[in-house]
């Protein structure tokens, strides 16, 4: 018969380990450790050479990973119990379990934090529970409990804030402690006020110290953090704190003193007056833009810091006064996340930076971002502003029309009643009209001109935009007239509309507006009185802006809001306008129209008999209207 060939490893191991049987893989007690030679100067575990052997039998022989000394009990598929805890039926006294878990707890406690420091937390969590009580009301009592807190943790402060319970319990004692005991307890804090911030527990205690601590308390906070901002704001734990400290309690000058840190190891060269780059000496500015910018990109890298005011802040300062290369490599990071900025001023601006800076690219990535949430945006203080440099910096106007236009008329009757939303429709149809936008507002978008990186024509790219809202927006107006007049804030941009207005759709309009002003059932409620739609203010305004408007414009006389209400007047309508106050002043504004066959068209529909009523009425717009009548 033929022998079966060994190789040389085989020999080897034979040689090491000696001939044996193959273990029973099931049976752990068959199987034993292979003992390997070793040096008497030699240790086992840091020989590589036997390290890999022993890895080489263990994988051939399969060893078992878990121990059956340490693997539990089990009988019929159920945890077999100590027999004190099993009851004479055989089954298991449950409330003997939890207490024996109770006391395991406790003893593991106990050996981790120490016998004295377990029974201080025991007994400031028994006080803690009698303090938080919320059916005992009593003050005198809960001022009692406070400093028989203080008294037992007074000086360990520092050593037990970082526990998650006692953590809570300094906390309860900050928010109902007196000014003393306040004071006391931030005085123990600030003497490692960073380590505090970093710790996952305690960063809450320096939290509700800056929140409940005196002016000097808070100071002393924010000056022992001086020099650590930085690696503070980064950090998981401590980030939101520094945030807390630069949004809501820091001054003027913690707050610049806060930025300055932002800028790198530096900052310890610039003077105290100094709040911006731009304001940096020039010898020193490309360094600090040059650290800055390492510094951003490191913070950019954790997203969570992009809705805080102090990046945000920090973002600013550096786009306005960086290069363009450098700021479109900021940019680029942050393009994806541009909705995050939203939720501040400071944002905001940072917002507008990219859209001025940004490449065409990255300005179809902003575009595309906002996809899905222009109503949502259109209606914030802080995100309505970026549409409308959208529309003064994106020179493919074939992307917004597909982009973001049809969300705006989709919604343009719930926009029109925001006051951020109308600003957006106004902007579409009345760009930067002084009449609807504070000349402070229209300077921001001024500069961003003379920076953005556009190159299509603006007035061609406000007529591409225009003429794709203007026709959509007049017909919604024609189609509830009711909602765009009858509110003296939407009433205004329904007068913008029809102002910009032009050719058919705008007569179509005007013949809608002029149906509904003369039927007797317009009215329009406002508290618990109802006006009729003539004799409402604001309805009333937007009637006389458009009969005033129609006087510049002689040569569209056919299609102008006066000759449609001339030839929509009947005797009926015509008493009935005669009736209100500004109805009558309408008609005295008709009158002085330069078009003659307005007015002579106008004289021919009022008869004596309607004379005879004026004569009756005792407002000045009858008055005035009768004297118009008797001009020849």
């Amino acid at each position: 018969m033929f022998q079966k060939k060994t190789s040389s490893k085989k020999k080897e191991m034979k040689k090491k380990f000696g001939q044996k049987q193959s273990p029973d893989r099931n049976t752990e007690q068959n199987y034993k450790e292979p003992e390997v030679a070793v040096s008497n100067n030699q240790n086992p575990a840091k020989s590589k050479k036997n390290v890999k052997l022993i890895n080489n039998v263990n994988k051939k022989f399969g060893k078992k990973e878990k121990n059956l000394k340490t693997k539990r009990k089990e009988k019929n598929g159920f945890v077999e119990l100590p027999t004190n805890l099993i009851g004479k039926d055989g089954k298991p006294e449950w409330n003997k379990v939890k207490t024996e878990k109770k006391k395991l707890r406790e003893n593991r406690k106990v050996r981790r934090t120490g016998e004295d420091h377990y029974q201080l937390t025991m007994k400031a969590k028994n006080i803690w529970e009698k303090l938080r009580r919320r059916t005992d009301e009593n003050t005198t009592k809960k001022e009692a409990l406070v400093n028989d807190l203080f008294m037992l943790l007074k000086g360990q402060i520092p050593n037990v804030v970082p526990s998650h319970d006692l953590a809570r319990v300094v906390q309860w004692m900050l928010k109902l402690g007196s000014p003393t005991i306040r004071t006391a307890i931030c005085e123990e804090l600030y003497a490692n006020t960073t380590f505090h911030l970093q710790s996952k527990y305690s960063r809450f205690c320096v939290s509700r110290a800056l929140r409940y601590g005196s002016k000097a308390d808070r100071n002393h906070l924010m000056e022992s953090c001086n020099g650590h901002f930085l690696k503070l704001f980064s950090h998981t734990f401590a980030g939101p704190v520094v945030e807390l400290m630069f949004s809501t309690f820091a001054s003027a000058a913690q707050r610049a003193q806060i930025h300055r840190e932002m800028y790198g190891e530096m900052h310890v060269l610039l003077q105290p007056e100094i709040t911006t780059i731009a304001s940096v000496p020039d010898n020193m500015r490309p360094a600090i833009l040059a650290s800055t910018k390492i510094n951003l990109t490191k913070l950019l890298e954790k997203k969570r810091l992009l809705k805080t005011t102090l990046l945000q802040t920090v973002l600013n300062d550096f786009l306005n006064s960086c290069s363009q290369q450098d700021g479109n490599d900021i940019l680029e990071i942050i393009q994806d996340d541009i909705l995050e900025l939203l939720n501040t001023k400071e944002g905001s601006r940072v917002a507008r930076q990219a859209v001025w800076h940004g490449t065409n690219k990255m300005k179809k990535v902003i575009v595309k971002k906002l996809k899905g949430k222009v109503k949502e945006i259109a209606t914030s203080e802080n995100g309505h502003g970026l549409l409308l440099v959208l529309f003064d910096s994106v020179d493919d106007t074939v992307l917004l029309k597909k982009a973001l236009i049809p969300e705006l008329l989709e919604e343009a009757e719930e926009l029109a009643k925001n006051e951020w939303g109308r600003k957006v429709i106004l902007y579409l149809v009345a760009h930067r009209d002084s009449s609807y936008f504070h000349p402070q507002q229209t300077e921001i978008f001024s500069k961003g001109d003379a920076i953005s990186t556009r190159k299509k024509d603006a007035a061609v790219r406000e007529q591409e935009i225009l003429e794709a809202v203007s026709e959509p927006l007049l017909q919604k107006i024609g189609d509830n007239p009711a909602t765009w007049l009858g509110n003296s804030s939407v009433a205004m941009v329904s007068l913008a509309i029809m102002k910009s207005g032009k050719g058919r759709p705008l007569h179509q309009v005007f013949s809608r507006v002029v149906a509904y002003m003369l039927d007797p059932a317009s009215m329009v409620e406002v508290g618990q009185r109802k006006f009729h739609i003539v004799e409402h203010s604001a309805s009333h305004l937007v009637f006389k802006k458009l009969i005033q408007l129609d006087q510049s414009r002689p040569d569209r006389a056919p299609e102008t809001f006066s000759a449609v209400l001339v030839s929509k007047l009947t005797e009926e309508s015509l008493n009935h306008i005669m009736q209100f106050n500004r109805g009558c002043f309408l008609l005295v504004l008709l009158f002085e129209s330069q078009n003659q066959t307005i007015r002579r068209v106008l004289r021919s529909k009022i008869t004596e008999t309607m004379k005879a009523f004026l004569q009756q009425q005792e407002t000045t717009g009858a008055e005035i209207l009768l004297k118009k009548l008797n001009e020849k």
